[in-house]
């Protein structure tokens, strides 16, 4: 686990354009708690690749879980897919988590918006099927 040694510069250019592209906030107060999170080596306890642009599209995929979990619809399937595309996402993007991982108390990001929706909503979710048909 090794954090890309990028300056000050190339750090908040590159995370500027990946909240760009996604509608994400990046002024002076995310960029300072950005480049703090990515200096002192939080982004390598969280994110399997702790770059910018990961840190942007996980925080901008656990907003989204978030918003969905605010007002759970189980019953609904676009709700339902909505969810499982995002948490499946967010998998891909985060490590998982553990009780040594946690910081200041807190829950790791893994056991908050993968963990937990897929505990909570298991039979809600979608899966992948791995059904093959024969000719």
């Amino acid at each position: 686990m090794t954090t890309e040694d990028l300056d000050r510069g190339e750090f908040e250019e590159r995370y500027a354009l990946a909240a760009d592209a996604t509608g994400a906030l990046a002024g002076p107060d995310e960029l300072d708690e950005a480049w703090e999170d990515y200096r002192s080596g939080a982004w390598e306890r969280v994110l399997i690749e702790p770059t910018p642009e990961s840190a942007v599209q996980a925080n901008r995929l656990a907003g989204s879980i978030a918003e969905l979990l605010d007002q759970p619809a189980p019953d609904d399937e676009a709700w339902c897919r909505r969810l499982s595309a995002r948490v499946d996402q967010l998998a891909t993007l985060l490590r998982e988590g553990g009780a040594a991982d946690q910081a200041n108390g807190e829950a790791h990001p893994w056991d908050l918006w993968v963990a937990a929706p897929r505990r909570d909503y298991a039979e809600a979710l979608v899966r992948p099927t791995t059904e093959t048909t024969e000719p």
